[in-house]
């Protein structure tokens, strides 16, 4: 069974520029991507790595391309997206935009 691991985290925004609270997401202990959390308490993806891109996400994105309602809903879907992959049916495709 996948590991995927929420860390609370501080996400810079740039240069000069504060920090915002967000979430980092590990797989099997390796970063996979962040999410900076909203006022309005939605999560937007900031970043992602080839570890995402494996999942089902953008490999190289630095943008909001996806984003979840809460922290429920990230954990859920990056927890299907892995025992998807582990059960060798690579990424599933429906129900977050066909990106995880």
């Amino acid at each position: 069974m996948a590991c995927i691991t929420l860390t609370r985290t501080a996400l810079p925004l740039g240069r000069g520029a504060s920090e915002v609270p967000g979430w980092t997401v590990a797989y099997e202990g390796r970063p996979v991507a962040a999410y900076a959390e909203g006022a309005d308490g939605r999560l937007r993806q900031v970043g992602s790595s080839r570890l995402d891109a494996a999942l089902g996400g953008r490999e190289g994105a630095w943008d909001s391309a996806r984003e979840f309602p809460d922290l429920d809903a990230l954990r859920e879907a990056y927890l299907r997206a892995a025992a998807a992959r582990e059960a060798g049916e690579g990424a599933p495709r429906g129900g977050t935009g066909g990106r995880i």
